[in-house]
């Protein structure tokens, strides 16, 4: 099986792809890209005003030359090449409800200061993040699904990210403990039918040496 060192997580808003990739992050030892921040303008405060298209698509080539790394995020047309040279492509696709819940879960924590955002959200932006959201399980969804079709064999999908982490995880985890005690007990095996065959040797050589002495 190939080793597993460049993973791409797609899904709708609030599917849980950060939190996907926070985790699996830890299993391969890089640090995750989030598409948004390639996406939108690092000047801007907010979600209004995107980066131009020749500075994202450098800043992710720069990003796909590396032995390793983990990309997130909702984009799908202009991240082909990630597709493409991805050894696992993660599909997060929880029902559109719950990705609704969360986004405002979100929202709320930003605006009472539970957690810091890049950019402010303002509630126009979160209105049309349900929008844009809704659309993406409608339309955006099923085009994703036929553009990956090419990749099936290294596509898998899944309703929680805590789901996919277990899938990497165990394509990490060692020699099972079962496979282990079978080749210590053939080891054992083995050196008990070397001793013996050793002993064998040793009580013959002696008998020998016996009756050498007796003429």
């Amino acid at each position: 099986m190939k080793i597993i060192r460049k993973i791409h997580i797609i899904g709708a808003a609030g599917s849980g792809k950060t939190y996907t990739s926070i985790n699996l992050s830890k299993v391969l030892n890089v640090s995750p890209c989030e598409l948004d921040k390639l996406f939108w303008d690092k000047t801007d405060k907010f979600y209004d005003l995107k980066s131009p298209q020749k500075v994202r698509e450098k800043e992710l080539n720069q990003l796909l030359i590396l032995d390793s790394w983990i990309i997130e995020g909702v984009y799908y047309e202009w991240v082909l090449e990630s597709f493409e040279k991805a050894d696992l492509i993660i599909f997060l696709k929880p029902s559109f409800m719950l990705c609704t819940f969360r986004i405002i879960i979100r929202f709320i924590k930003e605006k009472i200061g539970l957690i810091n955002c890049s950019k402010k959200e303002t509630f126009i932006g979160l209105i049309q993040m349900i929008r844009r959201n809704h659309r993406y399980y409608k339309v955006c969804i099923p085009e994703i699904l036929t553009l990956l079709s090419p990749y099936n064999s290294k596509l898998k999908k899944f309703f929680k990210g805590d789901e996919a982490i277990d899938y990497v995880n165990n394509l990490f985890k060692p020699v099972s403990d079962n496979t282990s005690n079978v080749n210590l007990k053939k080891v054992f095996n083995n050196k008990k039918t070397l001793r013996w065959e050793s002993n064998k040797i040793n009580s013959s050589f002696n008998k020998h040496l016996i009756s050498q002495r007796s003429k």
